[in-house]
């Protein structure tokens, strides 16, 4: 499962503490720094990725579910991105 835009990773936390594997993306160094202060309080790790949701550096077929609660379809091209 991937987390477009994360921020703060907060869906992938609870999502984690139900046992999914999470991954999450964001392109800022700051949020992603919350995200893992948050983690470590919550008892959960997974990865986080500093990168654009347009060019996530992972194989397309990574994935089986994709999502972004904070509409990156706002600020990406939707072509790149999805």
């Amino acid at each position: 499962m991937l987390e477009l835009g994360c921020g703060a990773a907060r869906w992938s936390i609870a999502l984690a503490k139900l046992g999914a594997r999470p991954v999450g993306l964001d392109l800022s160094s700051q949020q992603l720094q919350h995200a893992r202060r948050l983690m470590q309080e919550a008892g959960v790790e997974f990865p986080l990725i500093e990168a654009s949701a347009e060019e996530v550096p992972l194989p397309d077929t990574s994935f089986d579910i994709v999502f972004c609660d904070w509409g990156a379809m706002t600020f990406c091209d939707p072509y790149r991105t999805v």
